[in-house]
């Protein structure tokens, strides 16, 4: 089981998708969900976590993007970064599986690049597909030497 305290883990989806950003960052006690496409990042938001072997809990979500407004794509003067909490607690359930995954660059097919860990999500935590969402782990500073991998 693992659980929020010392996890360096960094998850992608669609990785051969130019133009889309799917991604889930664990970095100690806080995680980071972040959803893009071009040319704007749609959702970012920082929370506290509990990873078990098969569900990830969010709570104490944050949203991490300015507001902007309507007009001029600027900033609004009254909104900042972190502004919005959310109460709600959110869980998602997955398979943890290992393997040889492997995809095309998504800028030259003759590029190849491959995981050997993969979480499939029942729905996608970052809210960009309503179905099954499968996210490979990416290699990060900690990752290498983190035990609960």
């Amino acid at each position: 089981m693992r659980t929020s305290t010392g996890v360096h883990l960094s998850l992608r989806a669609n990785p051969q998708e130019i133009g889309l950003l799917q991604a889930i960052d664990f970095r100690g006690d806080k995680v980071e969900l972040c959803y893009g496409e071009d040319p704007a990042i749609r959702m970012n938001v920082l929370a506290d976590f509990v990873l078990t072997d098969d569900t990830l809990t969010l709570s104490n979500i944050k949203d991490i993007l300015p507001s902007y407004s309507s007009d001029d794509d600027a900033p609004a003067a009254s909104t900042t970064a972190g502004a919005t909490t959310q109460p709600n607690v959110e869980i998602y359930h997955f398979r943890h599986e290992h393997g040889h995954y492997e995809w095309d660059d998504a800028y030259d097919e003759t590029i190849k690049h491959s995981a050997t860990e993969r979480y499939v999500f029942d729905k996608d935590p970052c809210g960009y597909d309503m179905t099954e969402a499968i996210y490979y782990v990416f290699p990060t500073e900690n990752n290498e030497n983190d035990d609960s991998q």
